[in-house]
């Protein structure tokens, strides 16, 4: 009788022993995924804080684009109707939808080009800021003055306004290349303006303008059709034909 009572103490023993060690070991496990939970709440709210911390960057960042962007738009300037190319403004777009606002811009400084080059190609010189008085120096071809200027610092300024079929069509005539050196041809005619006074998209790049034009007191209104092209963002004229 008492082996029996001994017997049955000894497994309810046992039990209790196995139940509060499952007991630890449940209250174990539920700590441990408290604390992971604890832990990834802490996480996320560290990964939360960088991205707002990034997102705040993003839009500083964004900010000082855009304000340099204002200032490179407002430190360019859109020559007037006499003619004046200094500092001239580029247009610049991320493809070929330029506003006619635009085109209308590009298309009279060509015109004031053509004009600058028509009296002399010297004066086309002197607005673009390459020369400030006249050489001396003659080139090695008959009628062709010769500057310091490299000729390809002045050819990458002229395809700011014009794309090369149209330089070599309108311009190449009037400035040669001799050495690296930019050498232009001295000689010119009677001075013209153009003014012009409107533009009309039709189809694809292609454009209708009315335009002014002028020589001492003689005036007469012209029609023009020409083609525009996007040369990495610049609205730059492709051809030009009277009509």
């Amino acid at each position: 009788m008492e082996e029996k009572n001994s017997i049955k103490i000894s497994l309810s023993t046992v039990l209790l022993i196995l139940a509060l060690v499952l007991i630890v070991i449940l209250c174990i496990f539920i700590y441990k995924l408290y604390n992971e939970k604890i832990i990834a709440n802490q996480n996320s709210l560290e990964l939360q804080t960088q991205v707002n911390t990034l997102n705040e960057t993003i839009t500083v960042l964004q900010g000082k684009i855009d304000s340099i962007s204002e200032t490179i738009n407002s430190n360019t300037s859109i020559e007037n109707n006499n003619g004046n190319i200094s500092n001239i403004e580029t247009t610049y777009s991320a493809d070929t939808s330029f506003t006619v606002e635009q085109v209308k811009q590009a298309f009279q400084r060509y015109l004031n080009l053509v004009s600058y080059n028509t009296s002399s190609p010297s004066t086309l010189l002197f607005e673009l800021d390459f020369i400030n008085q006249h050489s001396n120096e003659v080139a090695k071809k008959e009628g062709y003055l010769k500057t310091n200027v490299k000729f390809a610092q002045f050819k990458d300024t002229m395809l700011k306004y014009v794309t090369e079929k149209c330089y070599d069509n309108v311009f190449a005539n009037s400035f040669i290349d001799e050495n690296g050196y930019l050498c232009y041809f001295d000689g010119g005619a009677s001075g013209v303006s153009y003014e012009v006074k409107n533009v009309t998209k039709q189809v694809d790049k292609k454009y209708i303008a009315k335009v002014e034009w002028s020589q001492e007191t003689a005036k007469e209104d012209v029609t023009f059709e020409f083609g525009i092209e996007n040369n990495n963002g610049i609205c730059v004229i492709d051809y030009c034909n009277q009509i």
